[in-house]
């Protein structure tokens, strides 16, 4: 992709300083879309903006100017499809990390409930990616492509769908410390019996945990649904937050005004403060440039 050279330069926007960096973060990650774009275009797949993306592209014509990502979402059926293509499809030094990657490296890369294309560190040298990602040096530049899964009608069903998905959450989450307590084994069991499957003892059990729990979210058909939803961000929130199915162009960008908006920053709060000094140039404290980004927030919420 070409960018024009000013299109590098450090601006304001909306009160807020993009640093250099932030848009070189900006242009490495267009390239990634631009190399899933085209393996959807050729396999007729669907996909749309999700979070702050979408919130981005209403909003602000473009990228939110704090965010530093793209996150995009497939109904289920294209989902799949895409895992399915993506290894034969992807051009060299790209990969799928997740669950269904091939390698553990490559599951480890993205240990989320759902997929990620990035750049593999082992297919570049420095300099060439340098070249491709318009000067950006940090390896593993990706994209996270979510799953939008089915809503049974009966209520009943998809609280079972939520009560696995949110046991096997807090299984891997807290895999070290029920090992430590000898524990683990025990609440594997517990797992088990409520998804109705055995985990052979060989096998990678993190990996299979997370596949089964796709697997049950994956469970239910556009005919059987009138609505959709990404399971694991749907687990402590209101069907208001679920999408119909019927367009998907007339989501909600965020129900419940001024406190569901803070909430979210509360939320990623943690993941500010992290990386506030790597992607806020300018600023010689985290926790100065995440009050600023907090004082954003209410200006939005009450605009």
């Amino acid at each position: 992709m070409e960018f024009p050279q000013n299109y590098f330069c450090a601006e304001v926007r909306d009160d807020f300083e993009i640093p250099a960096m932030m848009k070189r973060a900006w242009a490495a990650e267009l390239e990634v879309l631009s190399v899933i774009a085209d393996v959807c275009e050729r396999h007729h797949l669907q996909y749309f903006a999700d979070y702050g993306t979408l919130l981005g592209a209403v909003r602000h014509k473009g990228f939110i100017p704090w965010d530093d990502d793209i996150d995009i979402c497939m109904l289920r059926e294209d989902y799949m499809e895409l895992i399915r293509v993506l290894p034969e499809e992807l051009p060299q030094g790209f990969c799928m990390a997740g669950m269904y990657a091939g390698e553990k490296r490559l599951q480890m890369a993205a240990y989320v409930p759902h997929l990620r294309v990035m750049a593999d560190e082992r297919m570049w040298n420095i300099n060439t990616y340098m070249q491709r990602f318009h000067g950006f040096p940090y390896q593993r530049i990706g994209i996270d492509i979510f799953p939008m899964d089915y809503v049974p009608r009966d209520p009943e069903l998809s609280r079972l769908q939520k009560k696995i998905v949110e046991t096997g959450i807090a299984l891997l989450r807290d895999w070290e410390q029920l090992q430590n307590e000898n524990l683990l084994e025990d609440k594997i069991k517990v797992f088990e019996e409520l998804c109705g499957v055995r985990i052979a003892p060989d096998a990678d059990r993190q990996n299979e945990i997370w596949r089964i729990m796709d697997a049950v979210q994956a469970l239910y058909r556009r005919e059987e649904a009138d609505e959709v939803t990404n399971y694991v961000f749907w687990l402590n929130r209101e069907p208001a937050v679920i999408y119909d199915t019927v367009s998907m162009a007339h989501r909600p960008l965020g129900q419940g005004g001024k406190e569901a908006f803070l909430e979210r920053f509360r939320q990623r709060e943690p993941i500010y403060r992290r990386w506030a000094d790597y992607i806020i140039e300018g600023h010689a404290q985290a926790a100065e440039a995440v009050g600023r980004i907090a004082a954003l927030y209410e200006r939005e919420c009450q605009a």
